[in-house]
């Protein structure tokens, strides 16, 4: 938040998306993924990922100001 205040930032978002994914269609989802990305590596990471149970989860993203 200090780069709020000193003007440095446009914006914050704060979401809380562990109920979100229950309402995802998985294999739709990495579907959409395997047509944009081509590292098995990566693919393999994310399908980890949305099987994976969270107990909470928070996600702060703070945009930078470019220019």
């Amino acid at each position: 938040m200090q780069g709020i205040h000193r003007g440095r930032l446009d914006w914050t978002v704060d979401i809380d998306l562990a109920k979100y994914f229950d309402t995802v269609n998985h294999d739709k989802l990495m579907g959409l993924i395997h047509k944009t990305i081509k590292d098995k590596g990566v693919i393999s990471l994310i399908r980890k990922f949305l099987q994976i149970t969270f107990k909470s989860a928070t996600i702060q993203y703070h945009a930078k100001r470019t220019g």
